[in-house]
């Protein structure tokens, strides 16, 4: 059988770059691209011998303002704490930056946490869009609450690599299902689906799921068209795409 984790860590490694920059941090250029098609970057600073941070120095909040998002009206400032929170992601108001403090030991989870983290506080500019009257996470637990789907929500699973992996949510086992993972797809490109591609490959590998054990399911805000081929990526990881207009079709599987 393919090894997609061994083959997506492959990639990551030979598409991430390191350059030592004169004032002592190390950056990190990732494969990870953001709304506006630029690279993801991280920071790595020495703090003491045995601890450091990763920081994304104030890139993701700053660009987020300087496009109009205004973090600081409840709702977006809730959404906002959220994301930090379920990731164990720090944030300097002052400097505008999210980072994690760690020994030297767990920068690679840090390093892989902070992607996460940027990746998903940037797709808060599409909330700065008036005509988004409601949140998709929102929209999501209201149908869940109406159909009688029982939920827990942001659940953490560490992987084979070890590296954590967030999931919006999980539905029990019953008699009718296996135990259901569930992410979020807001926005859907490339990037954000091979990062949920990969947790389920990763978290898949470290509990020894099988398909008719364990599901992963991932609900996609297709406000605007879906391609093809990015449904066909996720059925050849043995994953479930629900495209949110087609969500009433499978409440048997949510059930």
């Amino acid at each position: 059988m393919e090894n997609h984790v061994d083959n997506y860590l492959a990639w990551l490694k030979e598409n991430m770059t390191q350059t030592k920059l004169e004032n002592g941090l190390i950056e990190v250029t990732t494969p990870f691209l953001d709304r506006n098609n630029d690279y993801t970057q991280i920071y790595f600073k020495k703090e003491t011998d045995s601890t450091f941070i990763v920081t994304d120095l104030g890139y993701t909040v700053t660009e987020l303002i300087l496009s109009g998002v205004d973090l600081t009206t409840n709702r977006r400032k809730m959404i906002f704490n959220q994301i930090l929170c379920r990731l164990g992601i720090q944030y300097d108001e002052r400097e505008k930056a999210l980072f994690i403090k760690c020994d030297k030991s767990k920068l690679p989870v840090a390093q892989h946490i902070l992607m996460q983290g940027m990746l998903d506080v940037n797709d808060m500019f599409y909330l700065a869009n008036r005509t988004v009257k409601s949140l998709f996470y929102d929209d999501v637990c209201k149908f869940f609450d109406e159909n009688d789907i029982f939920y827990s929500k942001d659940i953490n699973i560490v992987g084979k690599s070890g590296l954590n992996h967030s999931f919006d949510f999980l539905l029990q086992r019953n008699k009718k299902n296996p135990e259901r993972l569930i992410r979020l797809l807001n926005v859907p490109n490339r990037s954000n689906t091979e990062r949920l591609l990969f947790a389920w490959q990763d978290v898949s590998a470290a509990r020894n799921f099988a398909t008719d054990t364990s599901k992963f399911i991932i609900i996609i805000n297709d406000n605007k068209n879906v391609s093809e081929t990015l449904l066909e990526s996720i059925d050849n990881y043995a994953a479930c795409p629900i495209k949110w207009s087609d969500r009433n079709d499978y409440l048997e599987k949510l059930g």
